[in-house]
């Protein structure tokens, strides 16, 4: 029975394809993806400028998340810096070296997990599998990579990595709360 359901899944994959290199495809080809990469990076440290110039988001002793209200609060000396309007799209754990997405964890409320879920489009724009997939093993180079065509994909106002124990958690900054 298992011989059979592997020949079955090795005729399934000749047929129709699962790699990055498939005609099927509809997303970008390695280079694309190599080029769109860079730009995404690119464009989150202008952002991640614009944001430390603007807000002073550096300048801060302690965050709160709200996930019901869907906001961050940046405070100092208990004193409320700024806050903005997230989507939190990960988080990465460096001592087990993972990463999941947010739409696929339950302890994320379900509005933000639904609005995470718009970066699974980003599996066939790029041909990466890993938009796809729920959690995987990853260094902190590849959560950046990733959460910079996240940023780009939703169209945020820059990145905020917050550490929470032995976990970092990734958010979107999409607007400002005044």
């Amino acid at each position: 029975m298992k011989r059979k359901l592997i020949i079955v899944i090795c005729l399934f994959l000749t047929l129709f394809g699962c790699n990055n290199n498939s005609k099927n495809n509809i997303g970008m080809s390695e280079q694309e993806y190599r080029e769109f990469s860079d730009e995404c990076w690119k464009e989150l440290s202008a952002k991640q400028d614009i944001l430390i110039a603007d807000y002073n988001i550096k300048d801060h002793d302690r965050y709160e998340v709200d996930q019901s209200l869907e906001i961050i609060q940046l405070k100092k000396d208990n004193v409320v810096l700024c806050e903005f309007k997230i989507i939190i799209i990960g988080s990465w754990s460096p001592v087990e070296k993972s990463w999941m997405w947010a739409w696929a964890n339950n302890s994320i409320t379900a509005s933000l997990r639904t609005k995470a879920i718009k970066l699974m489009e980003l599996e066939n724009l790029t041909n990466d599998y890993l938009f796809g997939i729920e959690s995987f093993e990853a260094d902190e180079d590849l959560t950046l990579r990733l959460s910079a065509m996240a940023l780009h994909h939703l169209d945020g106002l820059g990145l905020y990595v917050g550490e929470l124990g032995n976990l970092y958690v990734y958010l979107i900054l999409m607007e400002v709360n005044n």
